[in-house]
């Protein structure tokens, strides 16, 4: 769930947890109210699937593209952070945003309080 990774406050994710529970569950909630007791009754009485188990070895090419993969991710990441106007440039402009006063307040920009 990449995009609860991303929120930005605890508003957003408040938000999108609620929405990842509901997409979790719509499946079963459509499975209740469109299909009839009958089916139900046949659904409930199946049998479960038995799958064999997959063993995996992991061989030194997986773990260094896994490594590699991993490693990109991060980077990615705080470069999100770090680029220009980026989520810290973003951050510290936003952190004067009541008092409309310091060089990197966004809102003495957008207003006029600063050149």
């Amino acid at each position: 769930a990449k995009f609860l990774m991303r929120a930005d406050d605890y508003s957003d994710l408040i938000l999108n947890s609620v929405a990842l529970g509901f997409l979790i569950e719509v499946d079963n909630m459509l499975f209740a109210a469109v299909t009839s007791d009958r089916c139900k009754l046949q659904v409930e009485h199946c049998q479960p699937l038995k799958v064999r188990g997959l063993s995996y070895n992991w061989d030194t090419q997986t773990r260094l593209f896994t490594s590699a993969l991993i490693i990109c991710a991060v980077l990615l990441e705080l470069w999100s952070y770090a680029k220009p106007h980026g989520k810290l440039e973003v951050g510290d402009r936003l952190a004067c945003l009541c008092q409309v006063t310091g060089p990197t307040c966004l809102a003495a920009q957008i207003l006029g309080g600063l050149p």
